[in-house]
Parts: C-alpha cells; structure tokens; sequence
C-alpha cells in the first residue's frame, strides 16, 4: 500500500514540474511537501525503475544521478 502512494505522489510531482528530475531531486520535493515515508535513495530507484510509469532519461555519471520523467500517454 505505501509503494502505491508513493508512486501516485512521484507521479503527480513529475506531472506537475513538466521537466525530468533526479532520484535526489524528487524525495527533495517529497520532503518539501512533508511527505510522512519517503524512501531512501536506492528503495526510490528500484520502485521508479520497476514501474513502467516511469522512463529513465539519462545518468550522469559526475553526480552519479538517474533522470527520470514520466511516460507520455499514448492517446
């Protein structure tokens, strides 16, 4: 169940900004909101890349960060 909300809030957090984000930038936002349980870096990571929501845009490599958006919706 909490896996379930977390997705909806990363989601609706993605939705909202319009741009890609990092892993660290998205539970930066989740804190800003006073989410009550925001995963850690790397529980974030496994459940933004086993959702296929979720599309990894690119890693950078000097801050060793995933960028992640969210799928278009195909119409």
């Amino acid at each position: 169940m909490a896996h379930k909300m977390i997705k909806r809030a990363i989601e609706n957090i993605l939705n909202e900004v319009n741009e890609p984000l990092t892993t660290t930038e998205i539970l930066g936002r989740l804190n800003d909101r006073r989410y009550k349980n925001v995963p850690s870096v790397n529980s974030a990571s496994m459940i933004l890349r086993r959702d296929k929501r979720f599309v990894k845009v690119s890693f950078d490599a000097t801050i060793k960060q995933i960028t992640w958006t969210v799928k278009e919706e195909v119409q």
